[in-house]
């Protein structure tokens, strides 16, 4: 018995031995398509909760209190993601510009597409906060003030980098985005309307 569970081990230790060892999974190429793709995912949970918080209570200050940490939370998301956009500073265009995919180069439609769902995603949450509440907002405008800074740099680091190599980003991002420029606008983030150029 014994003699038959060691030759069980000693079978099984030189069958993983001897097994392949996996291939490691291939690193993802950090492009501005992948950045704002990921900024997407990581943003949604985060921005939900912020929408939600309006569902909860209509007492302004008590929803000026409740958004503070989620906008902080947003924040800090949105301002990692700008700044590892601006890390691509310098490397070659074929990376700089490379699809989600990795597969080729991108186009300025679709790199427009993957800013104005960044952009989207966050003012329609503004929007549903401040068309949902009455009365003075003006401690809510102040908590919500940040996510207009935020959204100010990364626009502002993306134009930097890949907007002279995409011409008529900021173009095709606006027509996207059109219908929500009056949130930017009562958001009154001074930085955010003049790089839209409201």
């Amino acid at each position: 018995m014994f003699f038959a569970k060691l030759f069980t081990v000693g079978a099984l230790a030189l069958s993983v031995a001897a097994a392949p060892l996996a291939a490691p999974l291939a690193k993802r190429s950090t492009s501005v398509a992948t950045v704002l793709n990921d900024l997407a995912a990581q943003l949604d949970p985060v921005i939900g909760q912020i929408t939600d918080v309006v569902g909860v209570t209509q007492d302004t200050n008590q929803v000026a209190t409740q958004l503070s940490p989620l906008v902080s939370q947003a924040v800090v998301i949105i301002d990692g993601a700008t700044s590892e956009i601006q890390s691509l500073t310098g490397l070659p265009t074929d990376q700089i510009l490379a699809t989600v995919d990795g597969a080729g180069t991108i186009v300025v439609g679709d790199l427009a597409q993957l800013l104005a769902a960044v952009l989207a995603l966050v003012l329609k949450a503004v929007g549903a906060v401040l068309g949902a509440l009455t009365g003075d907002l003006s401690g809510v405008l102040v908590a919500l003030g940040p996510l207009g800074v935020a959204l100010a740099n990364l626009l502002r680091v993306v134009l930097a980098l890949v907007g002279g190599l995409l011409e008529g980003l900021l173009d095709l991002v606006l027509g996207l985005i059109g219908s929500l420029l009056p949130i930017v606008i009562r958001l009154n983030v001074g930085v955010l309307v003049s790089l839209l150029r409201l």
